[in-house]
């Protein structure tokens, strides 16, 4: 009789005398002597033989069949992460960031300006207006101090600009004192009313100085003034 050959993707020492000494060669796996297959992508077969295939590390990928040699898998870019057979990388849901060789979605955190909003899928929704977040993670958006506000998507302090009304470093604003105003969004001074006119604290206008009382005389800001009767006096305006 002839030799017979081995099973497809198999192969045998010389001399061997029954099917059961076929292996199943590198990049295929299966029992000896029977149906070889090869290997998915995703994972990796280096020696020929009835061992199953090796599925590359978490973190990494292989969209390559029949693969030989651990080399294959390679790591996943930073913005992705593998799925769970390894075959592909997938992409980090929208507006959030991993490492290079994420291994779940969980690796993905929110970029600065964006935060959680569904922590079983990961997802991210911008921080609003008037407030801000400076940094990739799953923090919340913090709320812009007193006297600020800042656009949606502030990725920081800086972002939340002093109203009107308020001066100082964005960020870290102060109310207009009394007898000056502000009426634009910024890092501007407070502008001082006119000469005998005054306005209350934090004034976003003009408008707001009214006429003040002079020396020697009494009334309510912006009213009519009253001289002081005999006997009286009043030294400062006001």
């Amino acid at each position: 009789s002839v030799c017979s050959a081995c099973p497809a993707h198999s192969s045998s020492e010389a001399e061997s005398d029954a099917v059961g000494d076929c292996k199943c060669r590198p990049g295929f796996d299966g029992d000896d002597g029977g149906n070889c297959q090869a290997c998915v992508a995703g994972k990796f077969k280096v020696e020929a033989g009835s061992a199953a295939c090796t599925q590359c590390t978490s973190g990494k990928y292989s969209d390559e069949t029949a693969a030989t040699r651990a080399g294959v898998c390679t790591s996943c870019a930073s913005g992705t992460y593998s799925s769970a057979d390894n075959a592909q990388c997938s992409a980090c849901p929208a507006h959030s960031m991993s490492d290079a060789a994420s291994d779940e979605v969980q690796d993905c955190k929110c970029k600065a300006g964006y935060t959680v909003s569904d922590e079983n899928t990961n997802a991210c929704e911008v921080c609003e207006a008037g407030t801000y977040k400076d940094a990739t993670g799953s923090a919340k958006c913090q709320l812009c101090p007193v006297g600020s506000s800042s656009p949606s998507g502030s990725q920081a302090l800086e972002n939340c600009e002093c109203n009107a009304g308020f001066t100082g470093q964005n960020g870290g604003c102060t109310a207009c004192a009394s007898g000056t105003w502000k009426n634009v969004t910024g890092d501007l001074s407070c502008t001082a009313c006119a000469t005998a006119h005054t306005s209350p604290p934090a004034s976003i206008s003009p408008s707001n100085c009214q006429i003040q009382c002079g020396a020697g005389s009494t009334g309510f800001d912006g009213g009519t003034c009253t001289l002081c009767a005999a006997g009286k006096y009043k030294s400062q305006p006001g």
